[in-house]
Formats: C-alpha cells, structure tokens, sequence
C-alpha cells in the first residue's frame, strides 16, 4: 500500500529481495510477500492473469 492506494504485483522468477528493491522503488509504505508455489494465481476480471496451479483451498480478496 501507499497512502490509500493498493498495488498487486506479480513477479515471476522474483527472488524475496528482487521483490524488496520493487516495492522500494514504487515508494510502497506496507508490503505483503505472498507464497509463489504451484497454488498461487492471480484472478482479475473473470480471467485468470496468472495460474493456479492446482485448486486454491485459500484466498486473498480485494474487493471495492
């Protein structure tokens, strides 16, 4: 987050500190590192952006 703003980011390949240095160099104030394995995806309006890679048991959800 920054301010009231919330930022998705998905990084492929991204190592914990890759990540760090982005979310420094886009100015964020809070960050979350979310597991990358094979059950995380990413769903954006009705499509998935990236994955799953098998059924999610879990999620996280944004919602307006």
């Amino acid at each position: 987050m920054k301010g009231s703003t919330v930022y998705l980011l998905l990084a492929k390949s991204a190592t914990v500190p890759d990540l760090r240095d982005i979310m420094v160099s886009l100015g964020i104030e809070n960050g979350i590192n979310l597991d990358g394995g094979g059950s995380s995806a990413m769903y954006i309006d009705g499509a998935y952006k990236a994955g799953p890679g098998r059924k999610l048991p879990n999620v996280v959800m944004l919602a307006q």
